[in-house]
């Protein structure tokens, strides 16, 4: 390949690349950015803007310069509403108004705030599956990403009580019951994982008894997806009482 095609060659490369979405990560990480991969600031107001703008879905990133100055302006106000007290209205307008259009801000929100401890054991557990299906299922990216987060605080193990544990199990095997029903498998992979972890951690009968009972009555792809994800969770695994050996997941595997 000559030079000016070499040339002409890295300059596309980097001018795809230091599009404004991968410039504020590069800004706040130092990181050099990758073409196509999403390149994050650390968690506070950026970071939002940076998940938001980089969404795998070209239709859910800001469409112009101005929708981007509009979400950059939002998210960055330090005279806006807090981010919990903000969850906390959006919780109520979705369960208690059947609010679909909240449950979707209030995803959004929990994944815009992936390390706030009180928004995700607080509040964002408190929305029940049934009112953010619509909201799950219409960004399955997203999803995965908020589920992954939950997880991440497991290794807290600092909770204030029983009941912010239980609840972040219980939150996800609606969504790993959700998945399998609608066939989402990354989706099911991530929640399963998570609330393995979780519960590796808390030794309670009361979730993991619900865990078997639903684990049971799986087949097909989605007890592979399930076994699978059990394999990479052995803690929370060997808890409950699953065999390996087996690509199933019925009652012969979980006792």
């Amino acid at each position: 390949m000559g030079g000016s095609a070499a040339r002409r060659r890295s300059v596309s490369e980097i001018t795809g690349e230091l599009q404004p979405r991968q410039l504020i990560g590069w800004i706040f990480s130092g990181t050099w950015p990758q073409a196509d991969v999403p390149l994050l600031p650390p968690p506070g107001s950026w970071f939002g803007v940076v998940r938001q703008a980089t969404q795998l879905d070209p239709a859910r990133r800001p469409q112009d310069t101005a929708a981007l100055l509009d979400l950059v302006d939002r998210e960055t106000d330090t005279g806006s509403e807090l981010p919990i007290v903000r969850a906390q209205r959006l919780l109520e307008a979705a369960d208690k108004k059947n609010d679909t259009a909240a449950a979707a801000q209030l995803l959004t929100l929990a994944a815009d705030q992936p390390g706030s401890d009180e928004l995700y054991l607080d509040v964002f557990t408190r929305l029940k599956v049934t009112a953010a299906r619509k909201a799950i299922l219409d960004n399955l990216a997203q999803a995965v990403a908020v589920v992954q987060a939950l997880t991440e605080h497991a290794a807290a193990d600092d909770w204030p009580s029983w009941e912010e544990p239980d609840r972040a199990v219980w939150w996800l095997l609606g969504v790993a019951r959700l998945a399998a029903r609608e066939k989402q498998w990354p989706l099911l992979d991530a929640a399963v994982q998570g609330m393995c972890d979780w519960d590796s951690r808390l030794d309670r009968r009361k979730p993991r008894d619900d865990i078997k009972d639903w684990m049971r009555e799986l087949t097909g792809h989605a007890a592979s997806i399930v076994a699978s994800a059990l394999r990479a969770q052995p803690d929370g695994a060997r808890l409950l009482g699953w065999r390996d050996g087996s690509s199933r997941c019925g009652a012969r595997q979980v006792r």
